[in-house]
């Protein structure tokens, strides 16, 4: 704080709307551009005029010039007053129903993580006075309920950021500072020990693979789960369905029957992800058991009186999938069957890795999967491991040799027919 003496006018101005008294106090202070601190105000009556001045002259002797700091803070504070206090689910829905926010411009892996961010306990708590601790609480059930990974829940967090940060130009009180200020602490965490870490700061590549007997374990229990008489989802199909087309459960859940083009025995999926692209569209073949898969659901649906072709093809929640998918795998490990490494996502390798050990070239294989960057591709989701090579020249070699047992066999016939001549 800097100490002056400071100085109190009062100007009497007549308007259209009768006699005003506009009081100002000044004081000099170096480090404005204009040498002085200056605050005015006007008022009806001399009384309340002389009144204001007076208070603001024994508050600058008594505590000095503000700093333009301590002036913007207050300000802020005087902005945050007259804001609205809403909750962040609410705010969520607010940013959503922006049009600069649409589906198409912010992406499908954002618009649905913020829909489902809605849905957990951080969405009930005030934007205004959330904390570290309501970030702490979030993060432990992504990771610990719903077994996501740790980079998962700092994306969560990144997008409850993005929503936070246009609070105020809705008019909502709020501030991303606490969010800062939780992310330099996640990452000394990290630093520390990554393994306890709620978050991680990079994905990491995934190489988990799904053997026969795994694929056998998880049909069984998604079968049982299936059959139950309150069930509505066919998981099955869905299991089935991803393996042939590799696509995300998102998208499955969302394609339209206008999406599928019979004709052709392709389908179109609308808004893919891509790293680059926002709004990106793709057209795929449906093979591997996919197109008949389709034929048999889209028989069933116009049995229906009230089948339109802009209904999707599987009408439930993807989140309603995926946690049918975790509940089943949960109650197989609790039989002590191993599949605590497997997540749906890794479905769509399996089914990219299905096709590579088919012997489809790595371009057709993009052109199922919908990748565009071949590296990623193969670096990512092929996951062929040395034993599948291993098995792939052993059977090989054993054709080969059954091949040349064959030729040797017709030769021998040949030289028999001959030497009887």
């Amino acid at each position: 704080m800097t100490k002056a003496k400071a100085r109190g006018y009062i100007d009497i101005r007549e308007g259209k709307k009768g006699t005003s008294y506009r009081a100002k106090v000044r004081v000099r202070d170096k480090s404005r551009s204009s040498g002085y601190y200056e605050k005015n105000a006007s008022f009806e009556t001399m009384k309340k005029a002389e009144t204001w001045r007076d208070k603001k002259i024994k508050e600058l002797d008594n505590y000095g010039v503000p700093t333009l700091d301590e002036e913007i803070e207050k300000q802020e504070k005087i902005a945050s007053s007259r804001r609205k206090e809403i909750k962040l689910g609410e705010l969520i829905l607010t940013y959503l129903e922006d049009p600069q926010n649409a589906r198409k411009k912010i992406g499908d892996s954002k618009y649905y993580g913020l829909l489902k961010i809605t849905s957990y306990k951080i969405a009930n708590k005030r934007v205004s006075t959330l904390r570290k601790s309501d970030l702490d609480e979030f993060c432990h059930q992504r990771r610990y309920v719903d077994e996501v990974v740790g980079y998962t829940a700092y994306m969560d967090i990144g997008y409850i950021k993005s929503v936070i940060k246009k609070a105020k130009s809705y008019g909502v009180n709020g501030s991303i500072e606490f969010i800062e200020d939780a992310m330099l602490l996640y990452k000394d965490d990290f630093n520390e020990n990554p393994k306890t870490c709620l978050l991680e700061f990079k994905a990491n590549e995934r190489d988990t693979t799904i053997s026969d007997e795994d694929f056998e374990h998880l049909r069984a229990g998604l079968l049982k789960r299936q059959e139950h008489h309150a069930a509505i989802i066919p998981f099955l199909t869905i299991l089935d369905f991803a393996v042939a087309t590799c696509m995300r459960v998102s998208e499955i859940c969302r394609v339209t029957w206008r999406d599928f083009k019979e004709d052709r025995k392709t389908l179109f999926i609308r808004n893919r992800k891509h790293p680059k692209k926002k709004n990106f569209d793709q057209e795929i073949p449906l093979i591997g058991g996919a197109f008949e898969i389709l034929q048999e659901r889209k028989a069933e649906a116009i049995k229906s009186a009230h089948f339109k072709l802009d209904d999707r093809i599987f009408p439930y929640v993807a989140d309603s999938v995926g946690a049918g998918w975790r509940e089943t795998r949960k109650k197989l490990i609790a039989q002590g069957i191993n599949l605590e490494h497997i997540v749906f996502h890794d479905l769509r390798s399996h089914g990219i890795t299905k096709l590579i050990k088919e012997g489809w070239d790595i371009s057709e294989v993009a052109i199922v999967s919908g990748h565009t960057n071949l590296d990623v591709l193969n670096r990512i989701y092929a996951r062929i491991k040395p034993d599948d090579i291993v098995e792939k020249y052993e059977k090989k070699e054993i054709a080969k040799k059954e091949a040349q047992a064959k030729t040797s066999k017709i030769n021998n016939l040949k030289g028999k027919v001959a030497f009887s001549f």
